[in-house]
């Protein structure tokens, strides 16, 4: 069912893509290449809200390249956080990076500091952006946090 999905959407059919990825999750729910075909979908068509969440199953398909990182502090859910320090660690590429590095002012904005870890080529980009506190690029040592949140997108860009 997954790969009648992927040819629709290579149709631009992405209503009856995201019905036939919701097809194949409902003959197996666990099927984590539904899931995030559905969320990338989702996240296509502006609905960030079931995107995002979707999107977490990246961590369990098979071939996804970046290593989950697991800290003991809890993830942002958006609110305000004035006094504490939130870290956004970032996973994807240099495009996406730039791309949703925009948000780190809006979330900045929610009150308290923010760390920024990303990749030792970004770091003066990064260090430019109005909100970030501190850069961190691989190697660095993590610093005392608060909160955490993997990118800003989900938080920043809404629905």
């Amino acid at each position: 069912m997954v790969q009648s999905g992927f040819a629709l959407e290579e149709q631009r059919n992405w209503s009856d893509a995201i019905t036939c990825n919701r097809r194949a999750i409902l003959v197996r729910p666990d099927y984590a290449e539904a899931h995030f075909n559905l969320a990338l979908l989702h996240l296509l068509t502006g609905k960030f809200r079931e995107g995002w969440q979707e999107y977490e199953w990246r961590w369990v398909t098979k071939g996804f390249s970046t290593p989950r990182r697991h800290f003991s502090q809890p993830q942002w859910d958006g609110s305000p956080f004035p006094g504490r320090t939130l870290l956004v660690h970032m996973e994807q590429g240099f495009g996406d990076i730039i791309q949703f590095i925009r948000y780190v002012p809006m979330v900045a904005g929610r009150g308290g500091g923010v760390i920024v870890a990303g990749p030792p080529e970004l770091r003066g980009l990064l260090a430019s952006v109005d909100g970030v506190d501190r850069v961190l690029v691989d190697g660095d040592a993590w610093p005392e946090f608060h909160l955490h949140i993997l990118d800003v997108a989900a938080a920043g860009s809404g629905d």
